[in-house]
């Protein structure tokens, strides 16, 4: 056999082996016991698993516990023991998937994952009810009986709907969880989604949303404390870009009394605290009867304006 001839016959057999491979079948079987895992590999083509809760659960909960799927990639979630139930969601790939309730005692799910290249891990559990439609003007959320520690295999769901697109700021005293395990979930009205999971401690989360829907899921770990926060729904005030507007401050009376500011003085104002005297120029600057101030705000992100302009300093001389 010629050099010619022997090259290919092994381009042959390798494009044989790659068929094989891009076709590959994977299944997790049917399986009937209190929970479900499974790792999807990365030389599947396609993927199904159904799986039946032997305890008597109405409600469980499926998602992504490691990793995600790639984009275009996907997992269909159906109520039954085969795709002819009702499909009660899909695990997108791309990014963090948001998790799917099924309101049934066995689920099944069949996967399209020729793109993936990561092992990423299906987990099936049962989802205890909590959480609820969110009004009214400000409210606190709470992980189950928090401050003691929430239980396993929790499933909660809150449901926020706005008048108007909102930048909603979620401030956490508490934020503990278990790693990966336990993990709170942010989807928009578009379908986006975030999440928060592991020891974060006191800190904000801010999102931009009309409907925001929260879900909090336990797996079958340890007991940690959780979390609780507050949030305001009205949400921030309208924000000013920066390059559009100018900043108008005028001083009250009641501030110039303060500031014992008479007519002939010049009075000095910095919109945040690191600014020094020296910095000021005569833009910061007004003399008269009258003061009001408005600044070509130039390059910075954003401001926030609430009642008394956002001026966080003032100097007299």
């Amino acid at each position: 056999m010629s050099l010619r001839h022997m090259k290919v016959v092994l381009f042959v057999c390798s494009m044989s082996l790659l068929h094989k491979v891009a076709d590959s079948q994977c299944s997790g079987g049917h399986v009937t016991r209190s929970g479900f895992r499974d790792a999807i590999q990365p030389n599947c083509d396609t993927y199904s698993a159904s799986f039946t809760q032997n305890q008597g659960a109405t409600r469980l909960m499926t998602r992504f516990l490691s990793d995600f799927l790639a984009e275009n990639n996907y997992c269909e979630v159906y109520e039954g023991s085969d795709n002819s139930g009702k499909l009660a969601g899909i695990l997108t790939g791309g990014a963090v998937s948001f998790p799917v309730i099924i309101q049934s005692s066995s689920a099944h799910v069949t996967c399209l994952t020729n793109l993936t290249t990561t092992s990423v891990t299906l987990d099936i559990n049962i989802a205890n009810t909590c959480g609820e439609n969110v009004t009214g003007t400000m409210y606190n959320l709470m992980s189950p009986d928090f401050p003691n520690n929430y239980q396993r295999h929790v499933g909660c769901v809150w449901r926020f709907k706005l008048e108007k697109r909102t930048s909603l700021v979620f401030q956490f005293s508490s934020f503990v969880t278990e790693l990966e395990e336990d993990v709170l979930f942010f989807k928009d009205e578009n379908d986006n989604v975030r999440s928060l999971t592991g020891n974060l401690g006191a800190h904000d989360f801010q999102i931009d949303v009309k409907i925001l829907t929260l879900m909090f899921v336990s797996g079958s770990g340890l007991f940690y404390m959780g979390f609780n926060a507050t949030v305001n729904l009205e949400g921030l005030p309208p924000s000013v870009e920066c390059r559009e507007q100018n900043l108008t401050i005028a001083v009250t009376p009641q501030e110039q009394q303060t500031l014992d500011y008479e007519l002939g003085d010049t009075l000095y104002i910095a919109l945040d605290r690191e600014t020094s005297l020296s910095q000021l120029n005569d833009s910061c600057k007004v003399t008269g009867s009258d003061p009001v101030f408005v600044f070509d705000l130039g390059e910075c992100e954003a401001i926030y304006k609430n009642e008394n302009g956002n001026v966080s300093v003032s100097f007299l001389i």
